[in-house]
């Protein structure tokens, strides 16, 4: 498949990026998480400075990125037991969305 330009808007910055077109409304989904995480910031505890919300942001979702890692990694959270079909569980669905979600805040960081 061909990548599609996409444009996403992040803390009132439009963003033009590359995608491929079955990944292009996970970016948008992304960005509007990441939206919400503004928003939840500047409502509940009165973060103003964007830069600030947006480390904050990214610490928070790369810490439960972190921490998803290490359950899904952990020898004793095998879940063999607890999925006897094999199929995919909502934490198989996650780690992409976590890491593509950490790329996305990474990038948006570096360019500040």
């Amino acid at each position: 498949m061909k990548p599609a330009s996409i444009k996403v808007n992040i803390a009132d910055r439009p963003y033009r990026l590359t995608a491929l077109p079955h990944e292009a409304e996970r970016v948008r989904e992304a960005a509007q998480l990441i939206q919400s995480k503004l928003r939840q910031m500047r409502n509940e505890y009165g973060v103003l400075d964007k830069q600030d919300a947006l480390a904050m942001i990214a610490l928070l979702l790369s810490t439960e990125l972190l921490e998803w890692q290490e359950s899904s990694s952990n020898p004793t959270a095998d879940s063999s037991g607890d999925n006897p079909n094999n199929k995919p569980t909502k934490s198989d669905e996650l780690d992409p969305q976590l890491q593509q979600l950490d790329d996305i805040l990474t990038e948006f960081l570096q360019k500040i």
